[in-house]
């Protein structure tokens, strides 16, 4: 199984981490992913094959998701940003690379870009927030209580009918059922801390001023969460970032409309050379 342990470093402990590679041609672009709250990297698995073609491509299960190590103790986001660089790190990715995340994935990817930009070549933002309000955090705190007390399940059906909301397909398929297994499959207290992290997160004019490489924001055209005007709050904090709906897409267009987002993506990285 494709597992490593990133070395202890300064206040970050060692951590083991699950992760797939899908290698692309000889000398072929780094492309990393992050998946999102209650997610694992499978859902990264529709995009990867249709980008293995052009990408090198990296996802991982994130601390406390997956098959990945699971802790106790409490993170931030920038915890995460941090693994994302060390897991660059010690997959042997030298120089910079394009970093891609959805939904919680986008806010880390975001918070890579802040404080690690040198190691970026471009960021795509998949239906991702520049912020989280009062309301929102209360409301991730809250689910954060009951899945401690109660377990998932108590909240996976209001979580699937959220992300999936809106979408015309008639039948969500056995790929979408398949998300609903795995999000009811988290670990309560990871899933808890993910959100605390989530809940907390705050970023400031200063911190978006530093992003200053080609940055893509996508957003699905029926999110319910986190809806295209959010999309275009956030490509309007980044300098020159583009922002483009995903139609027919609601909270996790990867998965519901990997076709799309493939060509999105491409036509992106092919625009900017990489």
């Amino acid at each position: 199984m494709p597992y490593l342990t990133l070395p202890e470093l300064e206040l970050h402990p060692s951590l083991c981490l699950y992760y797939r590679h899908f290698p692309g041609p000889a000398g072929a672009p780094k492309l990393v992913l992050l998946h999102e709250l209650g997610g694992t990297l499978e859902s990264w698995l529709p995009l990867a094959e249709r980008l293995r073609d052009t990408y090198d491509i990296y996802a991982f299960d994130q601390r406390c998701a997956g098959r990945s190590e699971h802790t106790s103790q409490p993170f931030a986001v920038w915890d995460l940003a941090r693994d994302a660089v060390r897991f660059a790190d010690a997959v042997g990715i030298q120089g910079r690379f394009v970093l891609m995340g959805l939904a919680m994935g986008a806010v880390t990817a975001t918070h890579v870009a802040t404080r690690y930009g040198s190691r970026l070549s471009a960021l795509v933002l998949c239906d991702g927030t520049p912020s989280i309000d009062v309301n929102s955090s209360n409301y991730l705190l809250n689910r954060a209580g009951k899945v401690r007390a109660d377990g998932m399940r108590v909240v996976a059906e209001a979580s699937f009918r959220n992300a999936f909301k809106g979408l015309t397909d008639g039948s969500v398929g056995a790929s979408w059922d398949q998300y609903l297994e795995r999000f009811t499959c988290n670990t309560p207290t990871s899933y808890a801390l993910h959100s605390e992290a989530l809940a907390a997160f705050k970023l400031e004019k200063a911190d978006f001023a530093r992003i200053a490489m080609p940055a893509l924001v996508l957003t699905g055209e029926h999110d319910f969460i986190w809806p295209p005007e959010t999309g275009v709050a956030l490509a309007a904090h980044i300098t020159g970032a583009r922002f483009e709906m995903v139609a027919g897409a609601a909270h996790f267009p990867p998965i519901q409309r990997p076709d799309t987002v493939a060509a999105r993506v491409r036509e992106f990285l092919e625009k900017e050379d990489l």
